[in-house]
């Protein structure tokens, strides 16, 4: 079944609530950003909710990993998305929450998401245990390896290429190779994998990115 007739139904799709939630995972360059984008200008009255806005500040992240917090993908503050996000909208409540600013490493400005139409929530981990029980459908996205990097690479710059094979890709595969990520992947309504005939670089690793 190609996409575009997917979107058509999407909106036919029976919800829980007012708000028809969509989770868009998947490991980062893969093209999460892109699909959500594109449903939400297919669909009537679509709202994108991006992990990314609830990253962790510096110190969070450096309180953390002084205790014993080595949740993998807890660099993202998914609680927050919880409380703030799905948990109310399943609710026909509003969601409520602060942009996290990546360049001042602080939260910003406030959004606010009335109940109703639809909301995707697009981002590394966001179809976890914890989350995946308040959508209506999910979507699990993937690109191979050489792709994904080269995407991260372009989009964040090439002094970001060091985070992206050293910290981000490697712990996205820890999270993908165990058997909650098997879950995830499993779990998932719809799969999509973008530029399927790319190949991973000789010698290298399969991995995944924190931010999409």
């Amino acid at each position: 079944m190609c996409w575009r007739t997917s979107y058509a139904r999407v909106e036919a799709l029976e919800r829980r609530s007012r708000t028809l939630l969509i989770g868009i995972d998947g490991p980062g360059g893969s093209g999460k950003s892109t699909l959500a984008r594109e449903l939400a200008g297919l669909l009537d009255d679509a709202t994108i909710i991006e992990f990314d806005d609830f990253y962790r500040s510096a110190d969070e992240r450096r309180l953390r990993s002084r205790g014993d917090a080595d949740e993998i993908g807890g660099d993202f503050d998914w609680p927050r998305v919880l409380r703030s996000g799905t948990q109310p909208l399943a609710v026909n409540e509003a969601a409520r929450y602060q942009r996290y600013d990546w360049d001042r490493d602080q939260l910003a400005e406030w959004h606010v998401v009335a109940p109703g139409g639809v909301v995707i929530v697009e981002g590394n981990y966001s179809t976890r245990d914890e989350l995946r029980v308040y959508y209506d459908l999910t979507i699990w996205v993937d690109a191979p390896y050489d792709v994904r990097l080269r995407r991260g690479v372009e989009r964040d710059g090439e002094v970001s290429r060091a985070r992206w094979v050293n910290e981000w890709m490697p712990q996205e595969e820890r999270l993908y190779r165990c058997v909650s990520a098997g879950r995830t992947r499993r779990h998932c309504h719809r799969r999509r994998r973008s530029n399927p005939r790319a190949r991973p670089p000789e010698g290298a690793q399969p991995g995944m990115k924190a931010n999409t």
